[in-house]
């Protein structure tokens, strides 16, 4: 037995409604953009990253761009590791430097993160 077409102000609802669903749905997309922006990581808004002053005091920034400009400043001051002063006489006797670890991290630093942190 075929079954009669719904009446026409039922198919009118369905269509209101569905404007309506496809609407809220759009609301709620464009309200959650927002959460997805890039992050800053705590930096000012120039980018600046700390730096050392010429008596090797550092000034300060904010953030990543502030632990950046440290690493950076740190890379090239020396890094004894592993001190030991066996006799306690005199100069270390065993002494594993990283300087060269920390140059190189400091380089990296320089010419690939800080120009293209923004």
């Amino acid at each position: 037995m075929p079954t009669s077409p719904p009446p026409r102000w039922e198919q009118r609802l369905q269509q209101v409604v569905m404007v309506i669903m496809r609407l809220v749905l759009a609301y709620i997309f464009f309200t959650q953009l927002w959460w997805k922006a890039p992050p800053t990581f705590g930096c000012p808004p120039d980018f600046a990253f700390t730096t050392a002053n010429a008596e090797g005091r550092l000034q300060r920034t904010s953030g990543l761009c502030d632990w950046i400009g440290v690493e950076t400043v740190w890379s090239e001051r020396p890094h004894p590791l592993l001190v030991a002063n066996i006799d306690n006489q005199g100069d270390p006797e065993i002494v594993v430097d990283i300087a060269p670890l920390a140059q190189l991290n400091g380089l990296f630093l320089k010419n690939v993160v800080q120009p293209n942190i923004q």
